[in-house]
């Protein structure tokens, strides 16, 4: 049985129509393309539309319900397409028949453009290569050089954030650039090609010269600016750490998943990472601190130990 916000957007679908929707589509592609040499601030405003486009196909999050549970492996395999997966392959056939023309737009404001610019492209990219079933975007990224540009603009980000963790920060900007870029590394990560191209473009030896993975700040018991609680607006300095070390270990514990055909060099790469931010990583596996930030640092750790350790080997101690 499907949920009724499944039902109400299918219903949604057939009032609509998808060769309606297909226009629509394809008229914000063309947009995009003709604003390809230049106004960058249109196509901000391009990739937002398009970006809420793609979500209409996006399935709703299935209820964890005993029916749900119920449903093998084989029945969700064997299943009926429905309107949500029809449209995305649609969707995803009307973007690939803008080539690389397309790609290179794309691509190119992620890695070079004003801040807003670069997360709504990264955010798009995000988006089109979860879709991708045939990976001829990350084909395309890893050929035409730009998945490399990105992993080696890591390197640049260091200093800025480091910025970031003193108790008045600059303008956080930096971080959301951070954070957008980290978390399409992340779903490059989980496809198994694109786990590889990281391993090979160095990823985690960048992330393993990080300095401000070293910076854990102090935790205020008294709030800062002399407050109890910190304005909602400024997260306090170890907010601000957490939001630059979990992206790190997300990404380091995906890639440690999704290569398993590589799985001797993932590891040791991983290994290094841990080694380097010994520090780190002592503090995590001490911190007193009971918070959701802490937490999650604690189980991501856990985790990627588990997992980078070889069969038959002995875990060094930190």
């Amino acid at each position: 049985a499907t949920s009724p916000a499944s039902e109400d957007l299918a219903v949604g679908f057939a009032s609509i129509g998808d060769s309606s929707l297909h226009i629509i589509l394809k008229k914000i592609l063309d947009f995009i393309l003709k604003t390809g040499g230049g106004f960058q601030r249109v196509r901000t405003h391009l990739y937002g539309s398009l970006l809420y486009y793609l979500q209409i196909a996006q399935r709703p999050d299935e209820p964890d319900t005993l029916e749900a549970a119920k449903k093998s492996m084989w029945e969700r395999l064997t299943a009926p397409e429905d309107g949500f997966s029809k449209l995305q392959r649609e969707n995803m056939a009307i973007i690939e028949s803008y080539g690389s023309a397309l790609m290179e737009v794309v691509c190119r404001d992620a890695c070079d453009g004003h801040e807003i610019g670069r997360m709504l492209a990264l955010a798009l990219l995000d988006r089109i290569v979860s879709i991708d079933k045939q990976h001829q975007w990350l084909l395309y990224l890893s050929n035409s050089g730009y998945l490399k540009v990105l992993v080696d603009s890591l390197a640049d980000d260091d200093l800025k954030l480091q910025s970031l963790l003193i108790p008045q920060p600059p303008l956080l900007k930096a971080l959301y650039t951070y954070e957008s870029k980290m978390a399409f590394l992340t779903k490059v990560a989980k496809i198994q090609q694109g786990a590889l191209e990281l391993l090979r473009s160095g990823v985690i030896v960048k992330l393993a010269q990080f300095q401000v993975y070293d910076m854990r700040p102090e935790i205020d018991q008294q709030g800062i600016f002399g407050m109890r609680e910190p304005p909602v607006f400024i997260p306090a300095p170890v907010e601000r750490y957490h939001q630059i070390l979990l992206p790190a270990l997300q990404l380091c514990q995906i890639i440690l998943t999704s290569s398993m055909a590589q799985h001797a060099q993932a590891a040791r790469q991983v290994l290094q990472f841990l080694i380097s931010h010994s520090d780190a990583v002592q503090a995590i596996l001490r911190c007193q601190e009971v918070s959701v930030g802490a937490l999650q640092e604690l189980a991501l750790l856990t985790g990627i130990i588990s997992k980078a350790a070889l069969p038959g080997k002995i875990l060094f101690c930190f």
